[in-house]
């Protein structure tokens, strides 16, 4: 994605580096390419209040030539008009919503003021995750889920810093064939916070039944 004309801007984002050592826990924060855009321009804009001034929902961006199908249907579900509540900061607001780096995956990000989530669509098996100590095999909704935590990379800017803490929630799309396909739900904040698993696990309660190809547990 295009990022306007900013230079020398530390950008972020949740493509990153697990702590872990197996693979699969390596993998889990590529496809979560939430970034952060503009930084110091939309930080500088709600300081003097414009944007405050416009406090309109922010729609959704068209895909681009190469994003997948399935991002139009991932953006929609997740930039509900409650998702500031949800991530529990309810005065929070929506700047952006658009495709997020996918590496060919479907993954649409949300972006607000404090806080940054997407949601992606990947062809993982959780019943494979979890073997790490960097991860927790737990359910959701019925069916079988992986947290996962690393740091977003940094993007543009000093390359020695390290970004923001990531919370992950890896979901099976099918309690009953974890070894199918899989939601992952991705968070950080941008004042460099941890994200509170309960606030990742109410926006993946909230959205998933609401995604296509989720099947609900019996």
């Amino acid at each position: 994605m295009e990022t306007g004309t900013e230079t020398e801007t530390e950008t972020e984002t949740t493509i990153g580096n697990s702590t872990g050592p197996d693979k699969m826990t390596r993998v889990l924060l590529v496809i979560c390419g939430v970034v952060l855009l503009a930084t110091v321009t939309t930080a500088g804009l709600w300081a003097t209040g414009v944007l405050k001034q416009h406090r309109t929902q922010a729609v959704c961006s068209g895909p681009g030539p190469n994003d997948p199908p399935e991002y139009t249907a991932l953006c929609a579900a997740l930039n509900r008009p409650d998702l500031p509540t949800l991530l529990g900061t309810p005065n929070d607001h929506v700047s952006n919503a658009a495709p997020g780096l996918s590496d060919g995956l479907a993954v649409a990000e949300v972006r607000l003021e404090h806080t940054v989530v997407a949601v992606a669509d990947t062809p993982w098996d959780v019943s494979s995750m979890g073997d790490s100590p960097h991860t927790e095999r737990v359910t959701v909704l019925g069916h079988p889920a992986v947290t996962s935590s690393g740091h977003a990379l940094v993007l543009f800017g000093s390359h020695d810093k390290q970004g923001p803490v990531t919370r992950n929630l890896t979901v099976a799309k099918n309690p009953r064939d974890p070894g199918g396909r899989a939601y992952q739900f991705a968070v950080f904040r941008q004042d460099g916070s941890t994200p509170d698993d309960t606030d990742v696990r109410r926006v993946a309660e909230t959205v998933l039944p609401t995604l296509p190809g989720w099947v609900p547990a019996q």
